[in-house]
């Protein structure tokens, strides 16, 4: 997983958070004190929404329905959707933003 960032991840701040349909959202900090985040889907295996930043900025990943799996329930959203799932430190905000449905 960490690999995938190609971080130097200090690997005692290493923090995974409750599934969310699906996929892990997994938190760590880097040798530079960059904080990443990531989601893993351990079916493919994927890591998706990847990123690094400085301490104090918004940390956010997003992914899209194509990557749930078709027996999961957020399969159902339109194509096109996204699931944003924000970091809080002790835990993790999911929210999901339906695509239009196609006129």
């Amino acid at each position: 997983m960490l690999d995938f960032l190609g971080a130097d991840v200090d690997r005692s701040s290493i923090r995974g958070y409750e599934p969310y349909r699906g996929v892990e959202p997994w938190f760590a900090v880097d040798r530079q004190g960059l904080q990443c985040f990531m989601i893993i889907d351990r079916s493919g295996p994927m890591v998706d929404g990847a990123n690094c930043v400085p301490p104090g900025v918004g940390l956010f990943a997003d992914i899209g329905t194509l990557h749930l799996s078709r027996e999961d329930p957020g399969a159902s959203l339109p194509d096109g959707s996204i699931i944003r799932f924000h970091h809080r430190g002790d835990s993790v905000d999911v929210f999901v933003y339906p695509a239009s449905k196609a006129d």
